[in-house]
């Protein structure tokens, strides 16, 4: 027989604790979301500039080599 076809018998004051601490942790579980989709946005924008910092990185040492490279050639 499946459990949940069973009646259960509560005290009405047991069951509104109960609705009301289900009640509080889903406004919590809600809470947990939020911050961790914050946190999703924020890491995707650190990625984000890290990728451009990267970017700018490589194209700056490709400067560099292109003139250290025209100088030893004039050499």
């Amino acid at each position: 027989m499946n459990d949940m076809n069973i009646p259960m018998y509560v005290k009405v004051n047991d069951y509104k604790e109960v609705v009301s601490t289900i009640d509080a942790i889903k406004a919590k579980l809600q809470e947990a979301r939020q911050t961790l989709n914050r946190l999703k946005e924020l890491k995707d924008q650190e990625d984000a500039e890290l990728h451009s910092w990267e970017s700018t990185i490589a194209d700056a040492e490709g400067k560099i080599d292109d003139i250290d490279h025209a100088l030893v050639q004039q050499q």
